[in-house]
C-alpha cells in the first residue's frame, strides 16, 4: 500500500505593470486518502509587489487565513500601483485531517514597462563591464549578462532594474580592496538580480564588512544567487519601508574569521538592518565565520523551507538571530547547529532590546537538529518578555524537553528524533 501523501504544484505568473486582478492558476493539491474537500488551506505568506485577492478581485487574502481548495485555484493577483521588473511568493500550507502537511508556493512577477531596454554585457556584446552597462541603465531596463568571471567590476546600482545571468551564472569576484568602501555592488533602488554570485569581497581592515552587496534602499529581490567568501554576505542598511526577498539562494563561509580583525563576530552571511520586511524561501545558509548565519532587524521577518547550517567545522554563532525581533515567522526548514558553534543557543529573538512593537515568533514545522554538546544548548531563546513564542510541530535531534526553549513560550505538537536526520548539502537553484 503507498505511503500516504499530499502532493502539491508550484505556479508562477508574470503580470504586466499595473495589471487588472489576474488569476494566479494555482493547481489544487492531492491527497491520497483524502478528497479536495477535506483538506484545510493556510496562508502562510503574501508576496511584496501586489496583492492576492479571491477570485472576485476584490476581497483581499491575509496571512494566516483559512481558505478552501476552491478558493485557492480561484485567487488572482493584483500588482502593487507603479511597481514593475520585481517578483516575490505567495506562500500556503495543506492540512488534511490526519495532519499530514505540506507546502505550496507562487511565484508572483511583474514585468518591465513598455518602452524598457535589454542592455548586453559581455564578450562582443554591447558593454564589456557591468559597470558600465549600469551607469548607461534607465529605470526598468533588464542588463542581460554572459555567463563568466568578471574580476573587479565593482558598481553602485541607481536605477529600477533586472539584473540577469545569461547562460550559466555570473560570477564577480572582488580581488582587490574595493573602492567604495562597501561591496561588490551597491543598490539603491527597486532591483532584482538573478543567476549571479558574489565572492571575496573585502574593505579597510577599521571595517573589514566588505559585501558581496551592500543593500542601501528600495525592494531588493535575489533568485538563484550565490554569496561565498566575503567578508558579509549581504549587508543591508536600515530603510523604513524597503524589502529583501531572497530564493534559491546561497550562502556560504562569509564572514571575517581573524580574531583580530575588528569584523570578528561582527560579520555575518546576512545581516539586514530595520527593514519592512526580509523574506527568504527555499535558500541555503551554511559555515558561516565566526558570526551569525542569518541575523535580522526587520520589522517582519519570514524565513521558511530553508536550510540553514553549521555544519562539522563552522564556528558561527546563532543560526537565526532577531535581536530586535519583529514579527517572525521560521517554518519549514532544517536548522542546524555544529559541533563547533560559537554560542550554544540556536534562534535568539530580542536579546538586543528595543523590540519592535507587536512583535510575534512562531517557530513550525521545522528540524531543528543539535550537534554541540552542552548542557547550554538551547533551541529558541526568547528574550522578549512581552513576546509569547509560539513552538509548534517541530522536531527535534540532540535537545532534551528542557533545552527547547528560554522564555515565554506555548509548545504543541513537537517530537523528539532518535537519529538525526542526514544533511542536504546541494546547491539550491531553483532551475
Amino acid at each position: 500500500m503507498p505511503c500516504a501523501k499530499i502532493t502539491t504544484t508550484s505556479s508562477t505568473l508574470t503580470v504586466s505593470e499595473n495589471a487588472d486582478a489576474t488569476t494566479i492558476g494555482l493547481v489544487a493539491p492531492d491527497d491520497t486518502r483524502y478528497s479536495p474537500c477535506q483538506l484545510t488551506i493556510t496562508v502562510t505568506g503574501l508576496p511584496t509587489d501586489g496583492t492576492v485577492y479571491l477570485a472576485d478581485g476584490v476581497t483581499a487574502v491575509t496571512s494566516g487565513e483559512i481558505l478552501t481548495v476552491a478558493q485557492l485555484t480561484g485567487l488572482t493577483f493584483e500588482p502593487a500601483s507603479g511597481v514593475y521588473s520585481q517578483s516575490s511568493q505567495f506562500t500556503y500550507s495543506v492540512s488534511d485531517p490526519s495532519g499530514l502537511s505540506a507546502s505550496g508556493a507562487a511565484t508572483l512577477a511583474i514585468g518591465p514597462p513598455s518602452g524598457s531596454n535589454i542592455l548586453t554585457v559581455g564578450p562582443g556584446k554591447q558593454y564589456s563591464t557591468i559597470h558600465a552597462a549600469i551607469a548607461a541603465s534607465h529605470n526598468g531596463d533588464t542588463i542581460q549578462v554572459q555567463a563568466g568571471t568578471y574580476t573587479n567590476d565593482f558598481a553602485s546600482i541607481n536605477t529600477d532594474i533586472t539584473l540577469e545571468g545569461v547562460g550559466g551564472m555570473v560570477n564577480m569576484v572582488s580581488t582587490v580592496q574595493i573602492p567604495n568602501g562597501k561591496a561588490i555592488l551597491v543598490t539603491n533602488g527597486n532591483d532584482t538580480i538573478n543567476n549571479f554570485s558574489f565572492s571575496g569581497a573585502f574593505v579597510p581592515p577599521s571595517d573589514a564588512n566588505g559585501a558581496g552587496i551592500r543593500y542601501q534602499a528600495g525592494n531588493l529581490v535575489l533568485n538563484d544567487d550565490y554569496f561565498f567568501n566575503n567578508e558579509e554576505g549581504i549587508l543591508a542598511a536600515a530603510s523604513a519601508t524597503g524589502t529583501i526577498t531572497i530564493n534559491y539562494s546561497e550562502f556560504a563561509d562569509n564572514g571575517v574569521s581573524d580574531p583580530n580583525s575588528a569584523g570578528y563576530g561582527y560579520t555575518h552571511n546576512l545581516y539586514v538592518g530595520d527593514i519592512a520586511q526580509l523574506t527568504i524561501n527555499n535558500s541555503y545558509f551554511h559555515d558561516a565565520n565566526e558570526g551569525h548565519e542569518i541575523k535580522s532587524r526587520a520589522a517582519n521577518t519570514t524565513i521558511q523551507n530553508s536550510r540553514i547550517v553549521d555544519g562539522p567545522t563552522s564556528n558561527a554563532s546563532y543560526s537565526i538571530d532577531l535581536p530586535n525581533g519583529g514579527n517572525a515567522v521560521i517554518k519549514n526548514n532544517v536548522i542546524e547547529q555544529g559541533p563547533l558553534s560559537d554560542n550554544p543557543g540556536i534562534i535568539a529573538f530580542g536579546e538586543e532590546g528595543s523590540v519592535h512593537a507587536s512583535s510575534s515568533l512562531q517557530v513550525s514545522g521545522n528540524q531543528i537538529l543539535n550537534d554541540m554538546s552542552s548542557s547550554s544548548a538551547l533551541a529558541v531563546w526568547n528574550a522578549s518578555v512581552t513576546t509569547t513564542a509560539q513552538i509548534t510541530g517541530n522536531q527535534f535531534f540532540g535537545l532534551s524537553s528542557s533545552q527547547i526553549v528560554s522564555g515565554p513560550a506555548t509548545q504543541s505538537s513537537n517530537v523528539f528524533l532518535a537519529t538525526e536526520p542526514a544533511l542536504i548539502t546541494t546547491h539550491p537553484w531553483s532551475s
